[in-house]
C-alpha cells in the first residue's frame, strides 16, 4: 500500500512539474505584426526522462485516463460538434501525454464523481479548476504551486 502511494505521489510530483514546464512554455510566443500571438508548437514526443516515471499500471495501458467537468468554458467545455471535452484544460492534458508518450482520453465527469474517481482508480488524472483544500488533501496529491489556495476574506 505505502508502495502505490509512493508511486501516485511520484507520478503526481511528475505530472505538476510537466504543467509548470507546459505553462511556462505557453508565455514564450513572439508577437506578430498584426499583435497576435502564435501558439507554441506542442511538445514533438516524449521526455524519456519524464516518461520513465510514469507508474507501470498507466504505462502498461498507454493512455492517460483524464477526467474533467465539462461545464467550465474556457477550461473545459463540450465542442460544438457535441463530442470531445475541448478547452485549456483537455489542451494542457493532451500536452501532458505528449511528454509522458501517452494517450490521453479525457472524459466529460461531474465534478462530484472526479476525486472519488481518483481514489477508485477509474481516472488517471482530475484536471478541472480545482481549488486545493485540506479536505481535498485528504484524498488526492495537488501541488501548491499549481493549486493556489483559496484567499481568506
Amino acid at each position: 500500500m505505502k508502495i502505490r502511494r509512493a508511486q501516485k505521489r511520484l507520478f503526481a510530483t511528475v505530472v505538476f512539474s510537466v504543467i509548470a514546464l507546459v505553462a511556462a512554455g505557453c508565455g514564450n510566443g513572439t508577437e506578430t505584426s498584426t499583435g497576435t500571438s502564435p501558439t507554441p508548437a506542442p511538445p514533438s514526443g516524449a521526455v524519456s526522462a519524464i516518461a520513465a516515471q510514469v507508474p507501470g499500471s498507466v504505462k502498461a495501458d498507454g493512455t492517460l485516463t483524464v477526467a474533467a467537468d465539462a461545464t467550465y468554458a474556457p477550461n473545459e467545455f463540450i465542442g460544438t460538434d457535441g463530442h470531445p471535452v475541448v478547452g485549456l484544460d483537455a489542451d494542457l492534458a493532451k500536452a501532458l501525454g505528449q511528454v509522458l508518450g501517452l494517450k490521453v482520453n479525457v472524459i466529460n465527469a461531474t465534478f462530484a464523481t472526479i476525486i472519488p474517481g481518483l481514489a477508485s482508480g477509474k481516472y488517471d488524472l482530475g484536471i478541472s479548476s480545482f481549488t486545493d483544500t485540506k479536505e481535498r488533501e485528504k484524498t488526492v496529491d495537488s501541488s501548491p504551486t499549481s493549486w493556489p489556495a483559496p484567499r481568506s476574506t
